[in-house]
């Protein structure tokens, strides 16, 4: 005689597999880190990957008080562009992860104190992008409904440049003059404070930056979601 409950075992051990294949049919995504389905990248994972990191220049990517721009407004990463955060980012970027980068707003707004800005500007998205949302953005909306501060779109790329994160080299030094304007609608003495993703060289923060004080704005800061590894900053080379 078999044991009580001996019987539905294999019964229930098949159940659970069938409702897990079910499940991989109904949700197309699933966290790579913990398996979660139904998510990309989970918010839990995501705020494992979160790493206490020191401001630093948004000009050059210096630890501050930086040598080369003494007046130059800080910036802040919530985490080091390696490892499961570059999976994530490249998920979020080139896998339809819009969910990805609304979490990653809402956790680097929980990491940082509210910055005393009138807006919040993203980043824009290249020209040519074959992405129809912009993560940065997405980003901003997120920080912005947590720190309570207004989105605004002032900036757009007047360039086709390659992108960032799949250049190398010198390429990814440089950045052509002019490469970021404002679209014309910034009021005088408003001050912005800049997100995006990725900080890698500081180009494209630099060029925002420089954009919107040309445009009569001022810039108090930015923050983005994860920063390259570094030497100034004590973060290895």
């Amino acid at each position: 005689m078999l044991p009580a409950g001996g019987a539905s075992a294999p019964v229930e051990a098949v159940s659970v597999r069938f409702l897990k294949s079910a499940l991989h049919i109904v949700y197309s995504s699933y966290c790579p880190f913990c398996g979660r389905l139904g998510e990309p990248v989970c918010t839990g994972c995501l705020a494992g990957l979160m790493f206490t990191l020191p401001m630093f220049c948004l000009m050059c990517g210096e630890a501050l008080p930086c040598a080369r721009h003494g007046n130059a407004p800080p910036c802040r990463a919530a985490s080091i562009y390696e490892g499961g955060n570059r999976d994530a980012i490249r998920i979020m970027k080139y896998e339809n992860g819009r969910s990805i980068a609304t979490a990653m707003g809402y956790l680097l707004a929980g990491r940082f104190a509210r910055p005393e800005a009138d807006c919040l500007v993203p980043v824009p998205l290249h020209k040519g992008s074959e992405r129809d949302y912009n993560q940065a953005k997405l980003i901003a909306v997120s920080a912005g409904k947590t720190w309570q501060i207004p989105v605004r779109d002032l900036l757009r790329w007047n360039l086709d440049v390659p992108r960032q994160v799949k250049t190398k080299g010198t390429r990814k030094r440089t950045l052509p003059p002019g490469a970021i304007s404002t679209d014309g609608r910034i009021p005088a003495g408003l001050s912005a404070f800049l997100i995006d993703d990725v900080f890698t060289t500081g180009n494209t923060l630099r060029a925002a930056r420089d954009a919107l004080v040309e445009s009569g704005a001022s810039v108090c800061g930015a923050a983005v979601w994860s920063r390259s590894r570094v030497s100034s900053t004590g973060l290895g080379g």
